[in-house]
């Protein structure tokens, strides 16, 4: 009787799926010898920070980001209405491929920053640039946000 899975040909696949993969990097790491991009701190560089919804689903009512832009150290504050005066109203998408007969697939349009209503929580709100981490995460404070909840959907 012949077993109803046989898997002799797995012991000759050297990159096969379930295969074990040595990690190469985590020695350095438990030693604490990694090195990451935010150790990086060449001159000029600026920090990024970004305000994200606490909601699942609402609509924006208020969005005052003066005060974050009058900080010191504070480079640039964006919100949707910059993002699309300077003409970047989406974020593209991936590869595209066609449907049948050729047929172009809907894209839907995703904005960088959330405009008029969020859609999860974490949606990216406005972008804070700052000279430092500390005076981003001081902007991002300073950021007045209001935002009407709207039902969310929770299940599949």
């Amino acid at each position: 009787m012949t077993p109803p899975f046989d898997d002799t040909h797995l012991a000759f696949e050297k990159f096969g799926v379930g295969q074990p993969v040595p990690r190469l990097e985590d020695p350095k790491l438990l030693r604490g010898e990694g090195r990451y991009s935010d150790d990086l701190h060449l001159p000029g560089t600026l920090t990024a920070v970004f305000l994200r919804s606490p909601e699942a689903h609402g609509v924006l009512r208020h969005l005052d980001v003066a005060a974050a832009r009058a900080l010191p150290g504070v480079a640039l504050v964006l919100t949707a209405a910059e993002m699309n005066a300077a003409g970047i109203t989406h974020v593209p998408q991936g590869v595209q491929m066609s449907g049948p007969g050729e047929a172009k697939p809907a894209v839907p349009r995703y904005p960088p920053l959330a405009e008029g209503k969020v859609f999860y929580v974490g949606q990216p709100i406005a972008c804070i640039i700052a000279e430092n981490r500390a005076a981003a995460k001081d902007a991002l404070e300073a950021v007045g946000l209001e935002i009407e909840p709207l039902p969310a959907l929770t299940t599949p």
